[in-house]
């Protein structure tokens, strides 16, 4: 994917907000690592409920972000 690619993955994820599953929040962390995206990564990690906090693939996105 280039940096476009992630951009729109990023713009699809703020358009479905309230139906975003544990798979979508993974992907839009991987979007913001990719795109150096810290202060937006850092908001969604804020925002995680504690379900998804607790999603291996999750966690795993977290630790690459950081």
């Amino acid at each position: 994917m280039d940096s476009g690619q992630y951009r729109n993955a990023l713009v699809l994820f703020d358009e479905q907000a309230q139906m975003n599953t544990d798979f979508d929040i993974n992907m839009a962390l991987k979007a913001c690592t990719k795109l150096h995206d810290y202060e937006r990564g850092m908001k969604m990690e804020q925002q995680l409920s504690s379900h998804s906090r607790s999603n291996l693939f999750i966690q795993t996105s977290l630790i690459h972000f950081y």
